[in-house]
């Protein structure tokens, strides 16, 4: 039996309703994906930026590698009031630690893991550049200020020492462990001013020296 003239209207009013729904949860989803890659790109560029520019790149561990990371954040919290990243840092039992560094380099073609060893024989995983890997870059003039603090801060630091300069800054000396950090909220709690924020680094600084001679004398 044929429809009649209004079921055929109400067949066409569904199936363009089907459509629009179709449309516009793809419009969402695509708009997500946009802001995710914009978020995703800001990480993958400080990581790019690091391997690029670091002096000794067989140190880049995926552990070292995302607490220099931490760093770029905490440095940028400091000065600007915000992060790099949009990293939600955690604290855990070996300091601040995610595993978002280690997936994006497993999950880009600009990146590649080689598997080693360490000098005591122990798996170690750094992370290089693939050959001909290309991506935009989307750091700021000031963000790579930032990036080139954080290496001269930390290129002539051995393992140790480098995990004692990670483990003295403010976030890790006040907060408790299996924790997440807010470092923009840490940062004000340091009760640095807006008129003082070119400071805030160095004032970082005179803490860490201050933790580390405390730890060095106990």
């Amino acid at each position: 039996m044929e429809p009649t003239f209004d079921e055929k209207i109400s067949i066409v009013f569904i199936i363009i309703s089907v459509i629009l729904t179709a449309l516009l949860g793809w419009t969402i989803y695509q708009d997500h994906k946009k802001i995710e890659d914009r978020k995703m790109g800001k990480l993958i560029s400080v990581m790019y930026y690091f391997i690029k520019n670091y002096p000794y790149s067989n140190e880049l561990s995926k552990t070292r590698l995302t607490k220099m990371v931490y760093l770029a954040d905490w440095y940028s919290a400091l000065t600007y009031g915000r992060q790099i990243t949009n990293i939600n840092w955690f604290f855990d039992h070996y300091g601040p630690y995610v595993i978002d560094v280690y997936d994006t380099a497993e999950n880009s073609r600009i990146f590649t893991i080689e598997n080693t060893f360490s000098a005591f024989g122990y798996p170690k995983q750094i992370i290089r550049l693939s050959p001909g890997g290309k991506f935009q870059d989307e750091l700021s003039d000031e963000e790579k200020a930032i990036l080139d603090k954080v290496i001269e801060d930390t290129k002539y630091l051995n393992w140790t020492d480098f995990l004692n300069f990670v483990y003295s800054t403010y976030p890790i000396e006040i907060s408790q462990r299996y924790s997440y950090l807010d470092l923009v909220k840490l940062a004000t709690d340091m009760n640095l001013s807006l008129s003082r924020r070119s400071e805030c680094i160095d004032a970082d600084h005179r803490f860490r020296a201050k933790a580390v001679k405390k730890r060095s004398i106990g």
